[in-house]
Order: structure tokens, then sequence, then C-alpha cells
């Protein structure tokens, strides 16, 4: 018998019905303990807050995880308190993850973290009984420092895919160092060839990335196909391109 074959699907079945308070912090107890294999001395239960201005419902390393009745009436209240338990687990945890927040009432789990001291949503999910391993796979991110996905294509796509934490994460840190490095003229190409004038890094990146998915109409690449190029890569370096013009640094 093995824990997420046959555990795994009853636990997010009950999980996905709004279960009572106090049934849904052993649920996620129990998530946490086998799942993750979280040791029981490690997960904190209603712990105060170093202000003692409120508790923490559950909290396990450096993520916090508060636990409603049903955050489609309860969201403001997340909002309203998320912020002042995000900062509380940073000055105390010793995890060398971001801290980061998880609401759920079973049916939906909603991941924040604070950037520049402002609560920012991550992403959203909704449990699925029938496919109990995605759960796991868009908490994994958060929870396990080792990968244990499921081979399932599910699976992997809600641990890394666009509706990812992991998705959300880096383009959070992507966006905070373009705001750094917005007007360094090394983040620009210095001639656009048939990328166009003035092209960035990162839209370079968004545009290959969308070719790679086969979201951008006419130029559609599909995963298992050669990309088709409007002239050849030698052809676009001699037009002064981005890609035909790298510096020894890799910018």
């Amino acid at each position: 018998m093995t824990w997420r074959r046959d555990k795994l699907p009853e636990l997010v079945r009950a999980m996905s019905g709004r279960p009572r308070h106090e049934a849904l912090r052993g649920h996620v107890t129990e998530l946490l303990r086998e799942g993750f294999g979280a040791p029981y001395d490690e997960i904190a239960h209603e712990l105060y807050l170093l202000d003692n201005r409120g508790r923490i419902d559950t909290m396990w390393g450096a993520t916090v995880i508060e636990l409603k009745s049903d955050l489609r009436r309860e969201l403001s209240d997340v909002q309203a308190r998320m912020p002042d338990y995000l900062a509380d687990a940073a000055r105390r945890t010793l995890s060398p993850r971001p801290v980061t927040g998880i609401a759920t009432d079973g049916a939906t789990f909603i991941g924040y973290q604070l950037i520049e001291g402002v609560l920012t949503e991550l992403r959203r999910y909704e449990t699925d009984p029938e496919h109990p391993n995605e759960l796991m796979a868009w908490l994994e991110p958060l929870l396990s420092e080792h990968v244990g996905l499921a081979p399932e294509a599910r699976a992997v796509a809600q641990a890394f895919g666009k509706g990812s934490l992991t998705f959300s994460r880096a383009r959070l840190t992507l966006d905070a160092l373009w705001a750094d490095l917005n007007g360094d003229p090394n983040s620009y190409c210095s001639s656009g060839g048939n990328l166009g004038n003035g092209r960035t890094h990162i839209t370079m990146y968004n545009d290959s990335i969308e070719q790679l998915r086969g979201t951008v109409g006419a130029r559609q690449v599909g995963f298992g196909q050669r990309p088709r190029w409007g002239r050849s890569p030698r052809g676009a370096a001699a037009a002064g391109s981005c890609l035909g013009n790298t510096r020894a640094d890799g910018l």
C-alpha cells in the first residue's frame, strides 16, 4: 500500500467538499506529513504572532497556511490578515525558501507572497478530486525539497506550467529585475535586424516562449517541429539581429 495511490484520492475528495475547520486542519496535517515528509514536531498550529496580535493557523518551514470554512465568503479576511502572518513568519523562519502563504478551504488553494510589503496573489488552484496528484504537484514547489511528481502530463503542467506557483514566482523575479534594469542600455539589442529596433531581451524571451507554446499565430512552432526562420540564423546575424550580436559576457 502506498499513501499517494491508496490514501491521497480519499483525502483530496474530502478536502474538496470544504470540511469543517478542525477536519480541514487534520487533512492538511496529513498532507504535510505523508505527502511531504514533514516531521510532526515541526508543524506549528495556532502559532501566536510575535506581537500577540493574532495567530497563524498552521506553519511549516517558510509556509504559512490559513484555514477557512469558505473562501468565497472569507477572502477579504485572508487579505487583511495574511500580510501580518507573512511578515511574522519572515522574522522567525530559518528556512532559505521564500516565505509564502496559502489560504485554503479545501476546495480552493491560493498562494500569496509579500512583494515589497504588498500582499501579492501568486496563483489559485481549484481542487479536482478526480486528479489528486494535481494538488500535490501544485503544492510541491512550496513544500518539497525534492521533485516527486507523478508521471502524468497534468501533474507536470500544474507544477511548472503557466498556472503554477513556479511560473508565478519566476515571473515576479523577472519583473523585479526588469524594474531595476529598465533603461540600462545593455538590456536592449543594439540593433533590431529582423527582430525590430530596440527589442529587449525580455521581449525576445517572451516571444521565444510563445513560439514554443504555439501561441503566436502565423509564426507558430509546434512541439517536435523545427522552427521556421524568416531567414537563416547566419543571415539574421549578418543583418544585425540581437542573436547575432551576443557579447562575450552573454548579454
